[in-house]
């Protein structure tokens, strides 16, 4: 890679993410052999009406108030901080209120307050991790990201050894709101000391107003609505349907599949926490490079995944779970295909333009929507994946095209380089060396 700060942060974030992913894939296997498929069916119905409740509540500004710090913006900062936190806060929990009584209704309604008060952590936690990457070294956003999975694992982990492998999902709900809770407090704090520390304010910087702030971020949101749309459409789908087995098999199938894409997250992450607001003479570079990179190895990962699925699947979860098998082997491609569009998409965020994001994401939704109509009374899952493939690789092509036709660009190669290959063989053994395994 050649800009070492990048560099840094993208190898710090990717062996987060990998740490992460470990995590979470026995925390996925803990849970389902805790609940059983009915009760991670009820469970996955509960986190997805949260986790859309929190995405919809963002309203863009941590995004954009990173975007604004790290370029030469003069601006009061912690002002917009509590007011975008206040925004998330209030939004997020009657969201969920109204995606129980509407999709889940009769079976998630003994917990409506829980489901509500997690939502709300939820979205403050989510708001706050993304503001972590006002510091682009990005060890304070690893720490978060990992300390919430970790703390869970072992919290399940207990209730596991405790209950005999017995247990309601509730208990499970309110784990999650203890250990998010406690997360979003230590977050909070070191947000607000840092929105003053470890910045210097040039005199030739620009002074911008609330509402120069409140723009960019509801461009993002746009965006970002989009995406929360594009990628829990299939789950939405799901949830009307309201069995809670089908519901389980698909969560737990499309959880699996976004842990191969962490790499590529990694990726995007760091990208956007370097470049965001700043000098972008080396974005393209680093960006192309970057998804030439990472993009054909982990589909070669995908393909070994779902290859194996029909063996890994039944054989870790058991032999209930065994129809996770097929929707997994779809949706790791297409975690694949979307991680590296997103990849490229950076150009556009980390270079200010987030109206292309937006127009990516608005090409994709199409087929996405069309296929809906033609659900199938049966095998609804390995359907809907495969609609969400297609949405992907739509959402790739769109992104592409892009670069030629708007930004007068050579359009991204798929393949790396000779050059590139090289640059991150010398980049891995650089760090192995610094972290004394080489």
């Amino acid at each position: 890679m050649s800009d070492s700060s990048f560099s840094g942060s993208w190898w710090r974030t990717l062996t987060g993410g990998i740490f992460l992913a470990i995590v979470s894939f026995f925390g996925s296997v803990l849970t389902a052999r805790l609940l059983g498929t009915e009760g991670r069916g009820m469970l996955a119905a509960a986190l997805v009406i949260v986790g859309i409740a929190a995405a919809v509540a963002q309203l863009g500004f941590a995004s954009s108030i990173v975007y604004h710090r790290g370029g030469p913006f003069q601006h009061n900062f912690r002002s917009t901080f509590l007011i975008g936190l206040g925004a998330v806060v209030c939004v997020a929990g009657p969201l969920a209120w109204i995606g129980v009584t509407t999709l889940f209704e009769s079976r998630l309604q003994p917990q409506v307050y829980t489901v509500a008060g997690l939502a709300t952590l939820t979205a403050a936690f989510a708001y706050l991790t993304t503001l972590s990457q006002i510091s682009a070294d990005l060890k304070v956003f690893n720490l978060l990201r990992n300390a919430v999975a970790l703390m869970m694992l072992i919290c399940v982990s207990a209730v596991m050894l405790l209950e005999n492998g017995i247990a309601q999902y509730d208990w499970v709900l309110n784990l999650q709101i203890t250990v998010t809770g406690l997360a979003t407090l230590a977050a909070a704090f070191w947000i607000w000391k840092a929105m003053t520390e470890g910045r210097q304010v040039a005199t030739d910087y620009k002074a911008i107003k609330f509402s120069a702030v409140a723009i960019y971020a509801g461009h993002q949101h746009i965006t970002a609505l989009i995406g929360v749309l594009l990628s829990n459409i299939d789950k939405i789908v799901i949830l009307e349907i309201g069995r809670p087995d089908e519901v389980g098999f698909y969560a737990l199938a499309f959880a699996l599949s976004r842990q191969i894409a962490m790499v590529q997250d990694s990726v995007s992450i760091s990208l956007f926490s370097r470049y965001a607001g700043k000098d972008n003479s080396t974005l393209s570079e680093n960006v192309l490079k970057a998804f030439r990179t990472t993009f054909m190895p982990m589909l070669i990962v995908s393909t070994l995944a779902a290859l194996a699925s029909p063996w890994m699947i039944p054989t870790i979860f058991g032999s209930a779970f065994a129809a996770c098998a097929l929707p997994f082997s779809i949706l790791a491609f297409e975690a694949v295909i979307g991680a590296g569009s997103w990849t490229l998409a950076q150009r556009f965020n980390a270079g200010g333009r987030p109206g292309l994001v937006a127009l990516r994401q608005v090409t994709s939704l199409l087929p996405v929507f069309i296929g809906i109509f033609f659900l199938p009374e049966q095998d609804e899952s390995s359907y809907l994946a495969s609609l969400m493939l297609l949405g992907s690789f739509t959402r790739l092509l769109a992104t592409i095209l892009i670069y030629p036709l708007v930004l007068k660009e050579p359009p991204p190669r798929l393949l790396p380089t000779k050059q590139d290959l090289l640059s991150i063989q010398s980049f891995v053994r650089h760090r192995l060396s610094r972290s004394g395994l080489q």
